[in-house]
């Protein structure tokens, strides 16, 4: 009997070119059983050659938009594109992954009802839904420089909702699930 393989993608953003937060996501990844890794931005791998070696070794597994600290530099350094914005669907929902300094949760992209945006930006993590437009929120926070009182941190986005956890306790910091 075939067993079902459901989506299950980690979310983080804000790395600032730090190889030691980033191999604590790698480790972190393989526990959650996450199937993709979405990068909400400003990765900044220039300033480290370690990051951008594990940031390589998994792009097949990596969805990534540029941050308003990446330059073209990221792209001459990894292996994978690094666009403004991706926009792409999961089961019956769209996902539309930005940074969040160009589009906002106070200014999103029009996208169908029940969607979820994600961004970063913020170094602050949250989960919410708006009821108008009807949009489903995700901010993973930072796993590098998280801001207030927050720990580092990441997003999983699966067929159930969204939550954001700690990343180096896996404690749950925010959740939502989606209405039916």
């Amino acid at each position: 009997m075939k067993q079902e393989v459901l989506t299950r993608y980690m979310v983080i953003s804000d790395i600032h070119g730090s190889s030691s937060a980033f191999k604590a996501v790698m480790k972190r990844y393989k526990r959650e059983q996450a199937t993709h890794l979405l990068i909400a931005g400003d990765i900044t791998a220039r300033h480290s050659e370690t990051l951008a070696r594990d940031l390589n070794s998994m792009r097949n597994h990596i969805t990534a938009v540029q941050g308003n600290c990446d330059t073209s530099w990221e792209e001459q350094v990894l292996r994978f594109p690094i666009p403004t914005f991706v926009e792409f669907k999961m089961a019956d929902r769209t996902i539309f992954l930005t940074h969040g300094n160009l589009m906002t949760p106070s200014r999103p992209p029009v996208l169908p009802p029940g969607s979820i945006f994600v961004s970063g930006h913020t170094h602050r993590p949250d989960v919410s839904f708006l009821p108008d437009p009807h949009l489903y929120l995700l901010n993973p926070g930072s796993i590098a420089f998280p801001r207030g009182d927050n720990p580092p941190s990441y997003g999983i986005i699966t067929e159930k909702g969204l939550e954001v956890r700690d990343l180096y306790h896996s404690r749950l910091l925010h959740h939502i699930s989606f209405k039916k």
